[in-house]
């Protein structure tokens, strides 16, 4: 199942008739299947995997996946929120934009879920007034493997909180 900017929801799926957003090809995708993002995506809302399913997001041509809302995100929540199932990241970018402004972390690991983080998998620019400025681990499992990068997360004005990059 493939994404793009350049995709509609209204389109199958396919290389030539990309779905236009990632909650789209999550829904779409089957169980072991894999969504290939094409280029860069600006994301407006967070995207939930609450299925029972493994699957795989990869991305090609310097894939990147920015959220570009205008609401902050939950404390438990991110851009990606994994509730279930398992999600695999490869040779994909999740970030918050570049300037920081927009409270919010690029991935959340809830209870019942697994995030698996692979070659070319980069999460940044969490800018948070709380914990786990990239990535909240709420129970669930985080699996960094080699070539997997977790950088440039912020905290800011508060004191007492914890997990500038990674929360636990």
């Amino acid at each position: 199942v493939h994404v793009s900017a350049a995709g509609s929801d209204d389109y199958s799926g396919g290389q030539d008739s990309p779905f236009g957003t990632l909650a789209a090809a999550y829904a779409a995708v089957p169980e072991d299947g894999t969504i290939v993002v094409l280029g860069e995506l600006e994301l407006t809302e967070t995207v939930d995997f609450a299925e029972d399913k493994a699957v795989t997001i990869t991305g090609e041509h310097g894939a990147v996946l920015t959220y570009m809302g205008m609401d902050n995100i939950s404390s438990l929540s991110g851009v990606l929120a994994v509730l279930s199932g398992q999600v695999t990241l490869r040779d994909l970018t999740v970030r918050m934009p570049e300037t920081p402004g927009t409270n919010g972390r690029p991935l959340y690991v809830g209870p019942d879920g697994t995030a698996i983080l692979t070659s070319g998998a980069v999460l940044g620019n969490g800018y948070l007034a709380y914990g786990g400025g990239n990535v909240y681990i709420d129970g669930g499992t985080l699996v960094k493997g080699d070539g997997a990068v977790i950088r440039d997360a912020y905290v800011a004005n508060n004191t007492d909180c914890y997990g500038g990059g990674v929360l636990v």
